[in-house]
């Protein structure tokens, strides 16, 4: 696998993250995840990617994988994009982090889509790291 994505991808380097002692990236996803990982730190976040990427955020910022953690068709039962929406209305004072670089464009994409572009009708937009846009849901 190192070969294969050695030879696909450049700037590649072994960096340290918490719980991730040896994580493979390129030098421009360092720089992402270390600002997003400033900019969340010490608040409440859920992160809404796709299941490998979404273990990986929450394990190295040491926070517990959830309800959101993959967001994939088929598991939640009948009728779970609504029960996930409901779900993201239940949530109160919360930064959603949305990765924007997953592309599901056809009918096999297990990803559910509905769920992002629904934060991002829904809440408020606060700002954008790399291909992360972060959303704030405040409930008074």
């Amino acid at each position: 696998w190192l070969v294969l994505t050695k030879n696909i991808m450049t700037n590649l380097h072994i960096y340290y993250y918490p719980n991730f002692p040896l994580e493979i990236i390129s030098s421009h996803d360092k720089k992402i995840y270390d600002e997003l990982f400033h900019y969340i730190k010490n608040k409440k976040v859920i992160f809404i990617s796709d299941a490998g990427k979404n273990t990986f955020l929450n394990i190295s910022t040491n926070r517990n994988l959830n309800y959101f953690s993959v967001l994939n068709r088929g598991n939640f039962g009948y009728n779970g994009i609504e029960k996930l929406k409901n779900k993201l209305m239940e949530e109160k004072n919360v930064y959603f982090i949305i990765d924007t670089s997953i592309k599901c464009n056809d009918k096999f994409c297990q990803y559910m889509v509905e769920i992002p572009e629904y934060i991002q009708k829904n809440f408020s937009f606060i700002k954008k790291i790399g291909e992360y846009e972060i959303y704030y849901h405040e409930m008074k």
